[in-house]
């Protein structure tokens, strides 16, 4: 039976001829066969030496492969924040890493989890949406649309404070029956996508829009136009389906912009 040491490692006992009962001079049939199996292994390693020695010799031959500079680049993740249209919009983004969005929140209830993301995750791009909603208690007291947007400039200054990452601006589109608080509130911002222009027609509120090269029936394509806006005249509409037009097409501005940025 093995024996094991004091350090727990197994370890094999090896016994001489006398103490295993043989005469003087004597070799076990397995010690034979033990010293067959260790020749056999030093043929086996020294076979292994020479394959080696030539694979290396054979490679150090050829050139080393040029590495391209996307590949070399590291880069952090691409982080995304926002409210219900961002959520609605998530899963046709395909330039980005990572999504946190809540519908109803708006960016003071983000401002610090984001400051926190920006020092522990070393992010190359932070996406920022928020179509200035009012509904949580960080908006408490914030009444007037001039004191909601009046807020929302802000926050907007404090996380820009906050975070030393690059922060991509997304600006939403009008609603049919209002303008929403931070209509062009990010305009302004050195890096500004207006993915909600995606979703209007010649800068109009529109409920269709017509429909791209891949969206059929299944999607909800009917004579050539497709629904892209709820019945709320805010959200974007979802099929039967589950697909979302207004969604793909807001993501859709976003990727382009998220790859203009390098």
């Amino acid at each position: 039976m093995p024996n094991t040491g004091t350090n727990g490692q197994e370890t094999v006992g090896i016994k001489s001829p006398a103490a295993a009962g043989l005469p003087p001079g004597a070799v076990s049939v397995f010690s034979m066969k033990r010293a067959l199996v260790a020749l056999a292994l030093v043929g086996v390693l020294a076979a292994c030496a020479w394959l080696a020695t030539f694979s290396s010799s054979s490679s150090s031959s050829k050139p080393a492969p040029r590495s391209s500079p996307a590949s070399s680049r590291s880069r952090g993740p691409i982080l995304v924040y926002g409210d219900s249209l961002i959520e609605q919009a998530s899963p046709y983004l395909r330039s980005t890493d990572v999504v946190r969005a809540y519908g109803g929140t708006a960016l003071c209830d983000w401002v610090d989890n984001m400051a926190r993301a920006a020092s522990a995750e070393q992010p190359s791009v932070m996406v920022v949406e928020f179509v200035g909603n009012d509904l949580t208690p960080c908006m408490q007291g914030y009444q007037t649309p001039e004191q909601v947007r009046a807020k929302y400039e802000d926050d907007m200054a404090r996380l820009k404070q906050l975070v030393d990452a690059p922060i991509l601006w997304v600006g939403p589109p009008a609603f049919r029956d209002r303008a929403p608080a931070a209509l062009g509130l990010y305009s302004s911002e050195p890096r500004f996508v207006d993915a909600g222009e995606a979703v209007l027609a010649d800068g109009a509120y529109t409920d269709t829009l017509p429909c791209l090269a891949d969206e059929g029936w299944v999607q909800g394509c009917v004579n050539g136009r497709i629904r892209v806006r709820a019945s709320d005249g805010a959200h974007f509409a979802t099929s039967g389906s589950g697909y979302s037009a207004g969604g793909r097409r807001f993501a859709d501005a976003i990727d382009n912009a998220v790859r203009s940025l390098g």
